[in-house]
């Protein structure tokens, strides 16, 4: 059975209502085609339907709208960070609107439920400095084919600035070659597809990488087991492992993560004061807004515009 209609079921299961779990489905499956956006999706609406029927023994469709209010203040006394929360009432917003749409709801109850006003001027990522970059890419023994695997993935993901599931996604017929190089076709959010050229820097290694591989369809970067590559993807949680491990080994002690080399990639073009237009065609991102926390910068004022002033 479907991931997203056993946890729908599971959400309304107390109320008996199998009509009203098919709609939750509904809902998270036609809204949201990216399958961890949907778990996303799903648990935050479980933790709501849990808050509610603790509290007030009503269920998600019962709900009125100053107990949705409840439920925020509940999220801060709880400690969430305000962008956490307001991804949560994000997606409460969005499900009370489509029962509202679909005439299950005679009103949205959660029209008027505001998300909580956020200014941050810096990413709170942490980014590479060059040197530590370096440390980290060459830290992978290329002769073993995981090691080789590694370093490959995280040479594409710095490169391209693409999000890491993107590439956890990369199949062969992904690998476009032509006149100009190579291409890669990313899957991204929300089910939009993108296509980069390769960086020089990165082609010969990963010609090199697809060359030395035992398969030559399906996905790219698997998993291995006794020495051997499985038929299985490898996931963020792969990912973050050999970052770790990669982290520990050359002493850095700051914690970063698979998106700390999207992070990096954008911090760079920023301080050089390239085009950022360019930079959102590179990585995706709909708003200018997401970009600008990456500029590292933006909290200082040169000393060239200090001098500006005198006396």
């Amino acid at each position: 059975m479907n991931l997203v209609k056993q946890a729908s079921q599971a959400i309304v299961a107390k109320r008996g209502r199998g009509g009203d779990s098919e709609l939750l489905a509904e809902f998270v499956l036609n809204r949201y085609p990216n399958k961890h956006t949907q778990r996303a999706v799903i648990t935050d609406l479980k933790q709501l339907q849990d808050y509610l029927s603790q509290t007030f023994g009503i269920d998600l469709f019962q709900v009125k709208a100053f107990e949705i209010g409840l439920f925020r203040k509940n999220l801060e006394d709880l400690n969430y960070s305000i962008p956490s929360i307001n991804r949560k009432l994000a997606s409460i917003k969005s499900f009370y609107r489509f029962l509202f749409e679909v005439g299950k709801l005679d009103f949205n109850p959660a029209e008027y439920l505001k998300l909580i006003k956020f200014n941050r001027r810096v990413g709170k990522t942490n980014h590479f400095e060059d040197s530590e970059l370096k440390s980290i890419l060459n830290s992978f023994d290329e002769d073993k084919i995981i090691g080789l695997r590694n370093k490959v993935f995280l040479m594409i993901m710095f490169f391209t600035a693409a999000r890491v599931t993107a590439i956890c996604n990369l199949r062969f017929e992904d690998v476009l070659q032509d006149v100009t190089g190579i291409r890669i076709r990313l899957s991204e959010k929300r089910g939009e597809e993108r296509i980069l050229h390769l960086n020089s820097a990165v082609v010969p290694k990963f010609m090199y990488f697809l060359e030395s591989l035992p398969y030559s369809d399906g996905y790219i970067f698997r998993t291995m087991r006794n020495k051997f590559f499985t038929n299985n993807q490898i996931n963020q949680c792969d990912v973050f492992n050999f970052i770790r491990k990669a982290s520990k080994k050359i002493g850095l002690e700051k914690k970063v993560s698979a998106h700390s080399f999207r992070a990096t990639f954008a911090t760079k073009w920023l301080s050089n004061k390239w085009n950022i237009d360019e930079l959102q065609k590179i990585t995706g991102h709909k708003s200018f807004d997401t970009l600008k926390l990456y500029d590292r910068n933006s909290l200082e004022a040169s000393k060239s515009s200090l001098e500006k002033m005198q006396i």
